[in-house]
């Protein structure tokens, strides 16, 4: 039946099944203890070193017993061939011995006894040495060979930790790779969005200038109708001096006329009126006029429905002037019908004239209504201040750039965020590193970790000069910000590249550093998956913008 023992060796427990006593077991799990004990006194408190050591410490000791045993059997061999000559010996003698009892018949027998009784005693000791030799021999090498299968099993576990070792490398330089692409990915996504941001801002300025454009050529239409309006006018003007000479004429001759020279006053008022309204359409081109240097220094957008509203005046005031030509061709006429003397036609002509007046007279109260819409814009223009006034014309713009920057903040921390969680990861590697600093050739591992971190400081850095760069309206806070983020990342790297602690109550197991691998692969796929959601995020948002920018 086999005894179950359970053991503390380097402060774990193990449990131990074997045919030897409890007491052998303990005896054998002690040893291990001391000689691991002894081993992390030389080369520190690692784990696999330490295994190592304590390995090759036990393998010596075992080599040595193993030729002390070797020399053991020779003595055993050499006593034995001593034993066997003995016996050959004794035969000898006691063959001399009958020979002399026979030739010498008066011996005395006592004296003869007890020589061969001390002959008899010599040869017990004889066997019970080669006995004690032989049992002490098979004792030290069943020891022996417990201890060298012991080795052969650490060797054999050595072996696969270094195997495990080659595969950690062969992640290490993976996870390397993969942080180098989603670097390299996040680079150009960022430009992809600077080059959407550039677009947009010219689109905007590529309105401005059409709208500017669209100014100067309503200007210009402007100033031809108001001076046809006023050559019309002019020509209105002599027209009714003509017409009132004619009156004159008349009166003269018929006094049954006193009525159509009423109405022929109220077209006088009616033409006055429009002459003040033409005069007013010059005030209003002139008002348009400085409205449009100020639209050529900020945002046209606030002041675009007040310029509809003036254009729509304006084509107002252009059917005003076609009305006033009308006006002018049914004045010519009733000047013909005067010359004819015809007053029944001309009654009815005077009649219409004094429709159109009654509606010439509602367009002057429309028009007034807008010349006084004018003056409350132009009092409230004036009214606010320079900060505010530009704030209001440039509103739209100054949203847009303000959600640009949020956003580039924003990317900017995610980013900050996302190399922090990567120093994170790389910090674990490095802890790794240090527990198996003592193997074969560690000097790979370590060049290559180190690259590691420089790499993520140096993308760290690069990230941060390019969103100050391309964010330049960002205010105190989201630098101070970004500044703190910066300075907390410096000293963990500081605090990474420190030494660890001499002192560790616990050693990792294989099985436990396993599970820490299992851990951070996964953390640093989480890590890439993150990256290229955000990745997709920004690739998508570029696009949106751009149109929503064109739309306006």
């Amino acid at each position: 039946m086999q005894n179950r023992l359970t053991v503390t060796i380097a402060g774990q427990k193990f449990s131990l099944v074997a045919d030897e006593p409890e007491a052998y077991m303990k005896e054998i799990a002690a040893l291990a203890d001391q000689k691991i004990a002894e081993a992390k006194k030389l080369v520190g408190n690692t784990t696999f070193s330490t295994g190592v050591l304590a390995t090759l410490n036990m393998a010596d000791e075992a080599v040595k017993l193993r030729h002390q045993c070797e020399e053991y059997k020779n003595q055993a061999q050499e006593q034995q061939e001593a034993l066997a000559k003995s016996k050959s010996e004794l035969g000898l003698m006691q063959d001399e011995l009958d020979t002399m009892r026979r030739a010498r018949p008066d011996e005395d027998p006592a004296v003869l006894l007890a020589e061969i009784k001390r002959l008899e005693k010599e040869l017990d000791t004889a066997h019970n040495l080669h006995d004690s030799v032989c049992a002490e021999s098979d004792a030290e090498m069943a020891r022996l060979n417990g201890q060298i299968d012991q080795l052969t099993r650490d060797r054999d576990q050595a072996k696969a930790r270094l195997s495990d070792m080659d595969a950690l490398q062969m992640r290490i330089q993976a996870l390397t790779r993969e942080t180098q692409e989603l670097r390299e990915e996040l680079t150009q996504a960022q430009a992809e969005k600077a080059a959407a941001v550039h677009e947009q801002e010219n689109s905007l300025q590529s309105e401005i200038e059409q709208l500017n454009a669209a100014l100067d050529a309503l200007h210009v239409k402007e100033s031809t109708q108001s001076a046809e309006a006023q050559d019309q006018i002019d020509a209105l003007n002599k027209q009714i001096e003509s017409l009132n000479e004619e009156i004159e004429i008349l009166r003269g001759a018929r006094t049954d006329t006193e009525p159509l020279y009423a109405e022929i006053r109220n077209l006088q008022n009616a033409l006055d009126a429009k002459e003040k309204q033409v005069s007013e359409n010059i005030q209003l081109k002139e008002e348009i006029e400085g409205l449009k240097h100020k639209l050529v220094e900020n945002d046209p957008e606030p002041l675009r429905n007040e310029i509809r509203n003036l254009q729509n005046a304006l084509d107002t005031k252009e059917k005003q002037v076609g009305e006033n030509s009308r006006l002018k061709a049914q004045i010519e006429e009733l000047d013909e019908r005067l010359k004819r003397n015809d007053p029944a036609p001309l009654y009815a002509q005077i009649r219409q004239l004094q429709a159109a007046l009654d509606e010439r007279r509602s367009q002057a109260d429309e028009n007034a209504r807008l010349r006084d819409e004018m003056q409350r814009l132009r009092d409230s223009y004036h009214d606010v201040r320079p900060t505010v006034e530009f704030e209001q014309l440039n509103k739209e713009l100054t949203d847009v750039k303000a959600e640009l920057s949020k956003a580039k903040i924003q990317l900017a921390g995610r980013e900050i965020g996302e190399i922090g969680e990567l120093r994170r990861e790389l910090t674990r590697l490095r802890q790794l590193e240090k527990d198996y600093n003592n193997m074969e050739d560690p000097e790979p591992l370590h060049a290559e970790i180190d690259r590691l971190q420089e790499e993520v400081k140096r993308a760290h850095l690069e990230t941060l000069e390019a969103e100050k760069k391309a964010a330049p309206q960002h205010d105190a806070g989201d630098l101070a910000e970004i500044e703190r983020l910066k300075q907390e990342l410096e000293n963990a790297h500081k605090a990474a590249e420190q030494p660890a602690p001499a002192a560790e109550s616990v050693n990792e197991q294989p099985d436990e550093r396993d599970a820490q691998m299992q851990t951070l692969q996964a953390e640093l796929k989480k890590v890439k998956a993150e990256l290229n959601r955000q990745i997709q995020i920004n690739q998508s948002q570029a696009p949106r913008g751009k149109k929503k920018k064109g739309g306006k």
